[in-house]
C-alpha cells in the first residue's frame, strides 16, 4: 500500500470511530461511493471531500 494510501485509510478509519454511538454501530447510514481512483494527492483530497460530503447528505456527519 502507498504511503498516500496508507494516510487516507488511517484517515478514513479514525473518521468511522468518532462515529460509533458507543455500542460499536454507526450513526446514521451511510451512501453507496465508488473506491477512489486517484493516482495523485489532489485526486484523493477529492475523493476525500465527496465521501464527505455524502456522507453529510445522509446525515452520518453533522454539516
Amino acid at each position: 500500500m502507498s504511503h498516500v494510501a496508507g494516510a487516507f485509510t488511517g484517515i478514513v478509519r479514525d473518521k468511522l470511530a468518532e462515529l460509533e454511538d458507543g455500542d460499536g454501530s454507526l450513526v446514521g447510514t451511510a451512501p453507496t461511493i465508488a473506491n477512489s481512483t486517484a493516482t495523485d494527492v489532489e485526486g484523493l483530497v477529492a475523493d476525500f471531500n465527496a465521501l464527505l460530503a455524502a456522507l453529510r447528505s445522509r446525515g452520518v456527519l453533522a454539516s
